[in-house]
């Protein structure tokens, strides 16, 4: 290990770094082990003294009364947190151009609140983060909490606040800030007085049974009613607890009671140079004779990350060795908003279009999502989503969901606001909840409880030339009963329609429709049965969640020839699929979560042969799968958590070898392997808690790219740890919920895992 240059931090439990010194002059433990040893190996013995002593000389970890009091939870608490923050800072300072000086800001930050900190530990530190747009206070506050939340027993980031509760309600916020500290996803929140009542019912309840470390960020919050709904006031947080908001208005922070305030600050000179001339200069490759005119353009970004980065892509995409160019463009920027008005004067029409839309009701969408649905507009969407990325307009998250900076979205809806009714031939989009709400209401005359909105929140409206208006994008709460509906949503591309109260959507003719997303309600069936009635021809995405009336699935499904992708949640009624639900050739994600009264699937299921992701979580009554099941040649994700009453046949992967991802917590009757489990080359993780397996395959060596194993049964009582050791890629190994497991511990310990847990599993020496 020494040799191989790796980080190491030594782990001192009941020796001191002084017993390993020792054993270079013959004393003490271990050097009456060495010498033990070295009878039998005296070149190997000899490699051990010199890496011991390597090891003397190295800051680590002790454990004795001095530093943690003993306690070995502490001692595991303390290695986790920093190995993480070790990775982090290696990730960060390698793999990303715009992480540049952040490093610096998070041990600023960190020094920030060693100075602040109170002579009584118990306080809980309540932090506000403050600055201007593109000045690098999401990034800061997203760094530090992954960094850090290894250091406490609960976390939760709440991110972009105030576009968040623009898209769902704070609500929304207040169910995942419950979910994330106490585990709990069960609750239902209707509203935010009601969610405060029960996330401090609840937290109190959980702190009352131990002190518990908490850490929440609070990210982008630009009104006082979003702290008062999500600050959690009047909660008891254990000790050393740690609240992080993060505003560019110190007045909310101040009205909040939050006292501690720390004030980003613009980019060093250095840094800022750095990060510019990574993104203007092709592969970071600095010209010569651009001297002065990088200084030029760091002085009007003023050293904010956000507009260093896009000026810098702008220039390098349109100004590449053209110093012309970049003169005239830096003589028009005098002021920092004049940078972002460049960028959007110097899209395409398409392109200005797309960024705008995604502004107004895209943002937190999953990109794959927004593909679908703007390809309906007639737009070269995909393209010029790569143009607005590229510019660093428009990204991506670790869950493939398009973000854009709060600056730049506030540009965009500004803009949409100008163009509102200005032009027959552009879009037209309502992002405010009761501009949709008004506006319908007068076309639609639809009941005034009913909540109108468009794509996340709002609704996107196209007028054409001869005046004739479509509604492309719509989101509706409530009733949509109208004379004129018919007429009016034929356009539709994007249809969300929560609490529905009818048995089945009304007979409207939507020949462009994209994506349907059918939300709570009292939905029995999609259409009423009608033989001139036909299927919207063009969906792409169907999403029915937890409509708990959901019974029957119509035989015409089979209309939907284009439907890539199908979620079906919480449908309780559904017993069965029809056998023309195979005939969805294009179907490549299925979800059939909590469908807790499916029985079956069609004997035909292997059809769906470009089927990659297949959810049957929570199928309680589900007894089998179809024996065409091994045709699912493209099958790459295979979820059957929670399915209790299902009996797995041996040779189910029959023609499978494409797994990567495969759960079987929680299938009780789930005894032994499906025999092709260990042919599944690809196969990263793999899921065997809850079941009731007695042995592992001794071949489960051949699983060369497998990286998580979680094993949990309480009938297993013997690991193959030869061909354990012989997995390459393993790299962290759970056992849970394994009573009867009888191993050597030796063995475990010759794994290279990154992690282990073995929580609820005695492992007994023989």
């Amino acid at each position: 290990m020494v040799e191989t240059g790796r980080k190491i931090i030594p782990i001192f439990y009941g020796v001191t770094p002084a017993d390993l010194i020792r054993q270079k002059k013959n004393e003490g433990v271990y050097a009456e082990a060495l010498n033990k040893h070295q009878i039998r190996d005296h070149s190997l013995t000899s490699q051990w003294r010199i890496a011991l002593e390597k090891a003397s000389n190295i800051s680590g970890l002790e454990l004795d009364s001095k530093t943690f009091g003993g306690d070995q939870g502490k001692l595991l608490k303390s290695i986790v947190a920093q190995v993480m923050e070790y990775v982090w800072k290696e990730r960060v300072g390698t793999t990303d151009s715009g992480f540049v000086g952040l490093n610096e800001a998070i041990d600023n930050f960190n020094s920030f609140l060693s100075k602040c900190s109170k002579p009584d530990a118990s306080v809980v530190k309540i932090v506000g983060i403050v600055g201007t747009a593109g000045s690098g206070k999401t990034t800061l506050a997203e760094h530090f909490y992954y960094r850090q939340r290894y250091w406490f027993d609960r976390s939760s980031l709440l991110f972009g606040v105030s576009k968040a509760s623009e898209r769902n309600g704070l609500q929304s916020l207040q169910r995942q800030l419950l979910n994330d500290l106490t585990n709990d996803s069960s609750v239902k929140i209707n509203n935010v007085s009601l969610g405060k009542e029960i996330l401090t019912d609840r937290i109190n309840r959980l702190s009352r049974k131990r002190s518990l470390r908490f850490l929440i960020v609070i990210d982008g919050v630009d009104h006082r009613e979003q702290l008062d709904a999500l600050l959690l006031k009047d909660c008891v947080l254990g000790s050393e607890s740690c609240v992080i908001v993060t505003s560019r208005d110190k007045a909310i922070l101040n009205l909040s009671g939050i006292s501690l305030q720390y004030e980003m600050k613009p980019l060093s000179p250095d840094d800022a140079k750095k990060l510019f001339r990574t993104h203007a200069f092709p592969k970071s490759e600095f010209v010569f004779g651009y001297e002065d005119l990088v200084e030029v353009a760091l002085k009007k970004c003023g050293g904010l990350p956000l507009f260093l980065k896009a000026m810098g892509e702008h220039l390098r995409l349109y100004g590449n060795n053209n110093r012309e160019y970049w003169e005239n463009h830096l003589e028009t920027i005098s002021q920092i908003s004049d940078i972002v008005h460049a960028y959007y004067g110097g899209l395409e029409e398409e392109e200005k279009q797309i960024f705008l839309d995604i502004a107004c009701f895209f943002v937190g969408v999953e990109r794959n999502r927004a593909i679908r649905i703007l390809a309906g507009s007639g737009w070269r969407f995909v393209r010029a989503l790569q143009k607005l990325e590229y510019l660093s307009l428009v990204e991506t998250d670790e869950k493939n969901r398009l973000k854009m900076h709060e600056c730049l979205c506030s540009l965009g809806k500004h803009i949409a606001d100008q163009h509102l009714y200005n032009s027959p031939f552009l879009p037209n989009r309502l992002w405010r909840p009761h501009d949709a709400a008004n506006y319908l209401g007068d076309l639609l005359r639809v009941p005034k409880r009913t909540k109108c909105r468009g794509m996340t929140h709002a609704t996107c409206l196209r007028r054409h030339g001869k005046g004739k208006l479509k509604i492309e994008l719509l989101d509706v709460d409530g009733d949509l009963s109208s004379s004129k509906m018919k007429e009016q949503l034929t356009d539709l591309i994007w249809f969300r329609w929560k609490n529905c109260p009818r048995k089945s959507i009304p007979l409207v003719k939507m020949k462009n429709l994209r994506v349907l997303e059918l939300v709570k309600g009292k939905l029995k069936r999609l259409w009423d049965p009608s033989p001139t009635f036909k299927f919207p021809p063009q969906l792409r995405e169907l999403n029915i969640i937890k409509c708990t009336s959901f019974a029957t699935m119509s035989p015409r499904i089979e209309s939907f020839k284009l439907l890539e992708k199908m979620t079906l949640r919480g449908a309780s009624n559904l017993r069965s699929l029809p056998n023309e639900f195979c005939k969805l050739k294009c179907l490549r994600y299925l979800e059939l979560r909590d469908c807790e009264r499916l029985t079956t699937l069609p004997d035909c299921f292997g059809l769906l042969t470009n089927l990659e992701h297949l959810e049957l979580s929570g199928c309680k009554q589900l007894s089998s799968l179809p024996r065409s099941f091994g045709q699912l040649t493209q099958l790459e994700t295979l979820d059957l958590r929670d399915c209790g009453n299902l009996i797995i046949h041996a040779d189910i992967f029959r023609q499978i070898r494409s797994i990567e991802e495969l759960n079987f917590e929680n299938c009780e009757k789930l005894q032994l392997l499906p025999t092709e489990t260990t042919l599944q080359a690809s196969l990263k993780k793999l899921n065997l808690v809850g079941t009731s397996l007695e042995e592992l395959p001794e071949d489960i060596d051949q699983l060369t790219n497998l990286e998580h194993l979680e094993i949990g049964s309480r009938f297993l009582k013997r690991l193959p740890y030869p061909s354990l050791e012989n997995l390459p890629s393993l790299m962290e190994l759970q056992l849970l919920k394994s009573s009867q497991l009888i191993d050597h511990p030796q063995s475990i310990g010759r794994l290279n895992l990154r992690f282990m847990e073995t929580t609820g599993a005695m492992i007994y020496a023989p």
